[in-house]
C-alpha cells in the first residue's frame, strides 16, 4: 500500500496507549506519542512532504481513528493519522497479519470525577494490520512506537525486505 501525503499539519491528538493492556489505563500505565511537533495549541506538524508517496507498513484502527505506519521524512516509523494521506496504491503485502487488543480506557486520570464521567471500564478495541513481528504481541507495538532499538531494527529489516514490492524510488 502506498499513500500520498495531502497535508502535513493536523489537529489529531497523540496516540495514547496503556503500557500494560490488561490493566486500566491511568497516570502510571500509559504511553503517549505525538509523532510531530507542536506549531500552536491545537495543531501538530508532522515530518511529511505534501505530494510525496510513502509506503505503508501497517494500519492501526484505534479509538475511532485510522493510522498508517510510515517512515516520515526524518526516517522514524510512526502511525500517522490517515487524514494526512490519500491512498495511491491500495494493494497490501501478502504477509500482513492482524492483531486485536482490548484496551480499558479512562477519559480522566487525576481529576476527581465519577466513574461514569470518566468512562471507567470503557473497553476500546485496537486492531493492527501489519507485518507479523509487529502483530505478534502488544509489547512489540509499544516498543516500535517508543522507538526501542530492537523494534526499529526489526521494522527496518521488514522495510528492506519490501524493496521488490514497492518501486525503488518510494522505499529509498
Amino acid at each position: 500500500m502506498v499513500a500520498e501525503c495531502i497535508q502535513h499539519t493536523g489537529t489529531n491528538g497523540p496516540i495514547i496507549l496503556p503500557v500494560n493492556p490488561s490493566k486500566r489505563m491511568d497516570e502510571s500505565n500509559y504511553f503517549a506519542e505525538f509523532g510531530g511537533e507542536t506549531i500552536d495549541p491545537e495543531n501538530l506538524r508532522y515530518p511529511l512532504t505534501v505530494g510525496e508517496n510513502y509506503p505503508v507498513y501497517g494500519i492501526m484502527f484505534y479509538d475511532g481513528e485510522i493510522r498508517y505506519l510510515i517512515s516520515g521524512d526524518n526516517g522514524i516509523p510512526f502511525f500517522f493519522p490517515n487524514s494526512m494521506f490519500r491512498i495511491s496504491q491500495p494493494q497490501i503485502p501478502f504477509d500482513w497479519t492482524i492483531a486485536e487488543y482490548q484496551i480499558e480506557k479512562s477519559d480522566c486520570w487525576t481529576e476527581k470525577r465519577s466513574a461514569e464521567e470518566c468512562n471507567l471500564g470503557k473497553k476500546v478495541k485496537l486492531f493492527l494490520l501489519a507485518y507479523d513481528t509487529l502483530t505478534e504481541n502488544y509489547t512489540n507495538l509499544i516498543e516500535l512506537i517508543s522507538c526501542c532499538p530492537q523494534a526499529v531494527r526489526t521494522y527496518l529489516k521488514y522495510k528492506d525486505s519490501l524493496k521488490s514490492y514497492f518501486p525503488m524510488s518510494i522505499v529509498e
